[in-house]
C-alpha cells in the first residue's frame, strides 16, 4: 500500500544531508518511551528520565541506530537525586529534537498541557505494514512505561471481587470554564492537596473530567488503532484528580486529571499478549501478564 503523505525529514548537518524515515518501527519505539518518560524543552533539549536503565539503553539504541553518532549525547545515563526519586536520565541531540517537533508535530514543554493525538503521518499512513509495525513498537515502549498489569482478588462484603486488566494511564489538564477558574483563585493555596479543596469543587472537577472534550487525543487515536488494527477493544476512563497548580508562565490554574485506557475483557487481553506485548526488555510486565493470562485457566 502507498503512502498518503510523505514519511521523510530531511536535515543538513555538516554540510552532509540526511534523511530520516518517520514511520521506521525503531523510531515508534522511542517516540513511546519519548510520550511516557521523556521531555523536550523549548530550547530544543531532549531527555528521557527513568529508574528502569534498561528503558532508558533501549530507546538509546533505536536513536543510535537511527542518527548514527549524532543521535543521542556521549554521556552516559546519569543517576540522579530528583525530589528524592532516584532515576537515570539520558539527553539526546537537537536533531533528536527536530524530529520529534517538525516530523511527528510534538510541541516543546509540558506533556500534560498539549492534547494532542498521534502523529498525522502515522494516523493518515496507517493500513502500510510498516506504520503497523511502527505502532506496535510504539505501544510497546508506552505500555512498557506508564502502562501496568493487574491481576487481583480481593473481599468484598459479600462476595470476591476479581480485577484482571491491562491499562495504561496519562494525565491530561482539564479544559475548565471561568467559573470553576474563580472559585479555584477563591480556595488555592501552594502545595494544598485535592481532599482539600470544597467538596462542591471537587465534584465539578471530576464532572469536567467525565467530559469527553478532556479526554487525552492520544488515548481515542490507541483506541480506535488497537480495535481496527489488531481487533482489541479498550475503554477510556477518568480516574480522579492529581493536582491543581497555578502555572506563571501562562497566568492560569492547571488541574491536572488522570485517565486510564483499560482492555479488560479475557479475549481482548489475550490478543493483546499474541500481537502487541510489553517491550522485549521489560520482563516484569511480560511475565505478569503470562501469569495473569494463566489465572484464567485455574
Amino acid at each position: 500500500m502507498e503512502l498518503k503523505i510523505p514519511s521523510k525529514i530531511k536535515f543538513c548537518n555538516r554540510n552532509k544531508e540526511i534523511s530520516l524515515d518517520l514511520l521506521d518501527p525503531k523510531m515508534g519505539a522511542f517516540l513511546g518511551a519519548f510520550m511516557s518518560e521523556g521531555n523536550l524543552t523549548e530550547m530544543f533539549s531532549v531527555k528521557i528520565s527513568c529508574k528502569d536503565l534498561n528503558f532508558i539503553n533501549s530507546a538509546t539504541n533505536c536513536i543510535n541506530e537511527i542518527f548514527g553518532d549524532i543521535g543521542a549525547t556521549n554521556r552516559k545515563p546519569t543517576k540522579e537525586d530528583n525530589l528524592g526519586k532516584k532515576g537515570f536520565h539520558k539527553y539526546y541531540s537537537k536533531w533528536v529534537a527536530k524530529c520529534l517537533v517538525e516530523g511527528y508535530g510534538i510541541t516543546p514543554g509540558k506533556k500534560v498541557l498539549n492534547n494532542k493525538g498521534l502523529p498525522e503521518v502515522v494516523m493518515k499512513n496507517m493500513g502500510n505494514k510498516k506504520t503497523i509495525d511502527w505502532f506496535r513498537n510504539y505501544l510497546q515502549t508506552r505500555f512498557s512505561g506508564d502502562g501496568h498489569v493487574r491481576n487481583s482478588i480481593n473481599k468484598g462484603k459479600y462476595h470476591y471481587i476479581v480485577t484482571r486488566r491491562v491499562a495504561l494511564t496519562r494525565c491530561m489538564a482539564l479544559n475548565v470554564n471561568k467559573h470553576i477558574m474563580d472559585v479555584i483563585d477563591k480556595h488555592h493555596k501552594p502545595k494544598k492537596k485535592i481532599n482539600e479543596y470544597p467538596q462542591h469543587l471537587i465534584r465539578e472537577l471530576k464532572n469536567e473530567s467525565r467530559k469527553k472534550k478532556n479526554f487525552p487525543k492520544e488515548f481515542k487515536d490507541i483506541q480506535i488503532l488497537l480495535s481496527d488494527i489488531f481487533g482489541v477493544n479498550s475503554k477510556i476512563y477518568p480516574y480522579g484528580l492529581r493536582c491543581i497548580y497555578f502555572d506563571k508562565k501562562r497566568e492560569r490554574y492547571i488541574v491536572s486529571a488522570i485517565y486510564k485506557l483499560v482492555i479488560s475483557r479475557k479475549n481482548d487481553i489475550m490478543k493483546f499478549h499474541e500481537k502487541i506485548n510489553f517491550a522485549p526488555f521489560d520482563h516484569l510486565n511480560r511475565k505478569k501478564l503470562i501469569n495473569l493470562i494463566q489465572s484464567y485457566k485455574r
